[in-house]
C-alpha cells in the first residue's frame, strides 16, 4: 500500500503523481550537508510551503515526510535534525512531540528560566504551536491577576 497523498498519476508505469513531480521540481537535492533545499514558496517563518492537488497548502517538510513514512499523527510534529527550515530530506526529519521539538531547538536550549525566574522544565513548560514555549507558573499568575482585576471592575460598576 502506498502512503503517497492522493493525486493524478503521470503515467501508468510511474508511481509518482503530478503533485509529487511538482513537489520535486522545487527541491535541490545538492544542498549543503546533504540537505534537500526547498526552492519554492516560503512561509513567514522560513519553512517551505506547497500547494498539493487535494486543494490544501501544506509545509514542504511535512509533505516530504508523508511521501516516505505516511500520515503524521495529530499529536506529533516534524523536527528538522539539521536545523535547516528549508530542508525536505526525509533522512533529516524526525517525528516528535511538540515539547520534544521545543527542547531540541537551539533558541530554547539557551533558556533555563523564564524572565520571572521560574524553571523551564517539564512540569512547568507549556508549548504553544504558534507562539513557542511558555512558563505555566507565569500563565497561571497572569490569569489569576486578570480574574481579580475583572472581579474588582464588576464590583465597582
Amino acid at each position: 500500500m502506498s502512503h503517497k497523498p492522493p493525486g493524478l498519476k503521470c503515467c501508468p508505469n510511474c508511481g509518482m503523481g503530478f503533485a509529487d513531480m511538482l513537489f520535486f521540481s522545487c527541491v535541490d537535492k545538492e544542498g549543503p550537508g546533504g540537505c534537500w533545499v526547498w526552492n519554492g514558496t516560503l512561509s513567514q517563518l522560513g519553512y517551505g510551503r506547497f500547494f498539493d492537488f487535494a486543494g490544501r497548502h501544506t509545509y514542504a517538510h511535512r509533505y516530504s515526510w508523508q511521501l516516505v513514512h505516511g500520515a503524521i499523527p495529530g499529536d506529533r510534529c516534524i523536527d528538522h535534525l539539521c536545523r535547516n527550515r528549508r530542508c525536505v530530506n526525509p533522512d533529516h526529519l524526525d517525528l516528535v512531540t511538540s515539547a520534544e521539538n521545543s527542547r531540541r531547538s537551539k533558541g530554547f536550549n539557551r533558556r533555563e528560566f523564564c524572565p520571572r525566574g521560574h524553571r523551564l522544565a517539564d512540569p512547568n513548560l507549556y508549548y504553544s504551536k504558534y507562539r513557542g514555549p511558555f512558563c505555566r507558573a507565569c500563565t497561571r499568575e497572569r490569569a489569576a491577576r486578570y480574574y481579580r482585576e475583572r472581579q474588582a471592575r464588576k464590583l465597582s460598576a
